[in-house]
C-alpha cells in the first residue's frame, strides 16, 4: 500500500481543490480521504460537491505535495470525506475516463522465469573473488503486429549503485506500441489477455506487477510523460492460490519458432473468451468450496464449447418445422401458465447440444493429451455430469439423497480444469500432437495423475 498527501479537484469544478491523502496499490483498491478544510472554498460549499448520495466521477484529477500528477479513475464518494477509485495513473493528467495512450509497458509476476532467457552474462574466468559483468540489450522479440499496434518482448536493465554496494537486474516487459493513439481500454484487455496466456503456461496467475504508460506527447512539450498505473485486483492476494510458484506447462523455449503465431491467435480469440477465462481462473486460483469451483468449471467448459463448436443437432430452420412447432401445438390446454411456457421455453433450445454430448466432444478432441492425468478419460464424462446435476438439483435415489465422495469431486475438478487447459492452448493456435507433447512433459499432471488417478 502506498500513500500520497495532496490537492485534489473535480475537472468541472477546477477552481475547488481541497488537501488529502491518496492510499493505493493494495487489495482494497484506492481510497482517498479528504481534510475536513477545502482550499479555498468553505466546507459548507465543499458539501455541494461532495455528499452523502453516492455520486460517481469519470475522473478526478490531484497535484502531490512532491509534484507528481495524479488521475483518480471512475471514482465514487463513499461519504462527504472519502472517495473510492478503481484505477489510479501516477506521473500524468488524464484528459477523460479512457484517455488516449502510445505505449504501455507491463511487467508480469513470473514472467521472466517464464521466459527463461538471460542478457546479463557473468565471466569468472579471473577466479572467484574476481569477477565481472556484461550486459547487452536483446532486441525486442515482436510477438503480435497489426494495423492497431506492435506488441514485443523486451529487456532492459535496471538497478541501484552505492559507493561499496551495486544491485543489477534484467526486467522482462511486454511493451505495446500504438501506431497512433489508442483509448486506454484498448491496452487494458490486451493486457488481460497476455496475463491469461501467461497464466495457463505457468500454472499460477501472473499478474500485472507494473504497467507504465505513455500518453501522446502535446505540442511543445519536451520532457515525455510516463505513468503508473494502478488498478483494483481481480485476484486478492489473500488468495493462497494466486501466490503460487509457477510450475509451467510450458516455457516460451517450448514455442520460441511459434511465439508470434500463438500471440496472435490468442490475442485474435481473447475476447470471445472473455467468459471462459474468467470462469477458470476463478475456479482454479480463487478461494472457494470444491462444489462451487465444479460448477464454475463446467460453465467454463459449456461456454468454450458454445463459442468455439457448432452446437445444433439439426439445422435451425429443419428443427423450427419439424420438430419445434409439432412439439408446442402439442402442449395440451388448459395446463398451468407457467408450466406451458416452461415446455415452451425447453422446446426452444432443444436443438442446442447437451452438456454431456458438449463434454464428450471436448474429452475426445484432447483424449491422448487428457491422459497425462487419467488413464479412462471419457468415464469420467457422466461422472462430471452426474455431479454437476446433483448439485443443482439434488435428486433423492431410492429414499437417500446423493452423498458427496469429496475425493471424486476433487479428481472431477482436475479433469475439467485440465481438459479447459489444453482447449486454451488450441485457441493459442497449438495442434493436437504439441499439446499432447507438452502434456506429457508436464510434471504437475504426472503428480496429480499418481496422487488421484492411481487407482483409476
Amino acid at each position: 500500500m502506498e500513500s500520497v498527501d495532496g490537492f485534489w479537484w473535480d475537472p468541472e469544478h477546477p477552481e475547488t481543490r481541497w488537501p488529502g491523502t491518496l492510499n493505493y496499490g493494495g487489495p482494497e483498491g484506492a481510497n482517498l480521504k479528504l481534510l475536513l478544510e477545502p482550499v479555498p472554498l468553505s466546507a459548507s460549499l465543499l458539501r455541494k460537491v461532495f455528499s452523502n448520495e453516492i455520486r460517481e466521477y469519470d475522473l478526478l484529477l490531484g497535484d502531490s505535495t512532491s509534484g507528481e500528477k495524479v488521475t483518480l479513475l471512475k471514482a465514487f464518494n463513499r461519504s462527504t470525506d472519502t472517495v473510492f477509485a478503481n484505477a489510479v495513473i501516477i506521473g500524468f493528467h488524464a484528459v477523460g475516463a479512457d484517455p488516449l495512450i502510445s505505449t504501455a509497458a507491463v511487467v508480469f509476476r513470473h514472467l521472466d522465469e517464464w521466459w527463461d532467457r538471460a542478457a546479463i552474462s557473468p565471466d569468472v574466468s579471473l577466479g572467484w573473488p574476481n569477477l565481472t559483468l556484461q550486459y547487452r540489450e536483446p532486441d525486442p522479440i515482436v510477438v503480435y503486429e497489426d494495423s492497431v499496434l506492435r506488441i514485443s518482448v523486451r529487456s532492459g536493465l535496471t538497478g541501484s549503485h552505492k559507493r561499496m554496494e551495486h544491485s543489477l537486474k534484467e526486467e522482462i516487459r511486454i511493451e505495446m506500441s500504438a501506431i497512433s493513439p489508442i483509448p486506454l481500454s484498448e491496452f487494458q484487455w490486451r493486457v488481460d489477455a497476455c496475463k491469461d496466456l501467461l497464466s495457463v503456461a505457468c500454472h499460477t496467475v501472473c499478474e500485472v506487477e507494473e504497467l507504465r504508460l505513455i500518453p501522446p506527447r502535446i505540442d511543445g512539450e519536451s520532457r515525455l510523460e510516463i505513468g503508473r498505473f494502478h488498478a483494483v485486483p481481480i485476484l486478492s492476494d489473500r488468495d493462497q492460490e494466486s501466490r503460487m510458484s509457477p510450475d509451467p506447462l510450458f516455457h516460451c523455449g517450448d514455442i520460441r519458432d511459434h511465439t508470434q503465431e500463438i500471440f496472435t491467435a490468442w490475442l485474435q480469440c481473447a475476447r470471445s473468451l472473455l467468459v471462459v477465462r474468467s470462469l477458470y481462473l476463478s475456479a482454479v486460483y480463487g478461494k472457494a468450496f470444491l462444489e462451487v469451483k465444479l460448477l464454475h468449471l463446467t460453465q467454463a467448459a459449456e461456454a468454450y464449447h458454445r463459442r468455439c463448436y457448432d452446437g445444433l443437432y439439426m439445422d435451425g430452420l429443419g428443427y423450427g418445422t419439424r420438430v419445434a412447432d409439432v412439439l408446442t401445438d402439442a402442449i395440451p390446454t388448459g395446463l398451468d401458465p407457467s408450466l406451458r411456457d416452461s415446455l415452451k421455453n425447453r422446446v426452444k433450445y432443444g436443438n442446442e447440444y447437451s452438456f454431456v454430448k458438449r463434454l464428450t466432444i471436448l474429452v475426445r478432441e484432447h483424449e491422448d493429451a487428457l491422459m497425462a492425468v487419467a488413464p479412462n478419460p471419457l468415464k469420467w464424462v457422466k461422472t462430471i455430469s452426474d455431479r454437476r446435476n446433483s448439485f443443482t438439483h439434488h435428486p433423492v435415489t431410492d429414499g437417500q439423497f446423493h452423498t458427496i465422495d469429496r475425493k471424486e469431486i476433487i479428481c472431477c475438478n482436475y479433469m475439467l480444469q485440465t481438459l479447459l487447459e489444453f482447449c486454451l492452448l488450441k485457441s493459442m493456435g497449438m495442434a493436437s500432437a504439441q499439446i499432447t507433447t507438452l502434456a506429457a512433459g508436464c510434471a504437475r499432471y504426472g503428480r496429480i495423475k499418481r496422487r488421484f488417478f492411481a487407482d483409476q
